[in-house]
């Protein structure tokens, strides 16, 4: 049986409690007219012991209230921990995601550089120095003007290979 339902059972109880409680008087009043100063005087001593029971009620509802504001505190602290934590391990992600970022980056490209440093060698390799001297002068030029942007490309990814290295 949940706390709802016994509580309502005990409400019950007590509200039939009180209405044969009421009834009774009734019948007494009744049965013996004679008395009624002396019932009368009786509900004087029921009135202040339901006063009281009232009174009890309302510093039991305060007791409860006072341990479920603490609970309260409690689990408000814990959740404030736990945003904490949660804000902290975001802020990792968000770094890592950035670095990752970063090293896919340097990683597109390398990946371009050696692709057009390839190229470049295939194209430079490809010249032929043979043939009438006006037309290797030209070629020559060619192939020297070739290797010297794959040198640069060289230079480019010795630097990006080592800054990647020293991270």
């Amino acid at each position: 049986m949940t706390q709802k339902e016994s509580g309502h059972k005990l409400m019950k109880i007590v509200a039939i409690t009180i209405f044969l409680l009421w009834s009774l008087t009734w019948l007494l009043m009744l049965l013996e007219p004679e008395n009624r100063g002396t019932i009368g005087d009786m509900f004087g001593v029921v009135n202040a012991l339901f006063s009281g029971f009232a009174f009890l009620g309302v510093i039991y509802a305060i007791l409860l209230q006072r341990t479920e504001l603490s609970l309260q505190r409690e689990e408000l602290t814990l959740t404030r921990g736990e945003l904490k934590k949660s804000a902290n391990a975001q802020e990792k992600s968000e770094i890592a995601l950035r670095m990752q970022a970063e090293a896919m980056a340097k990683t597109a490209m390398i990946n371009t550089l050696t692709a057009s440093l390839s190229s470049l060698e295939k194209r430079a390799n490809g010249i032929s120095l043979s043939g009438e001297s006006s037309k290797v002068a030209i070629r020559k030029k060619q192939k020297d003007k070739l290797q010297s942007k794959a040198r640069e490309i060289i230079i480019k990814l010795d630097g990006l290979v080592d800054e990647s290295l020293t991270e």
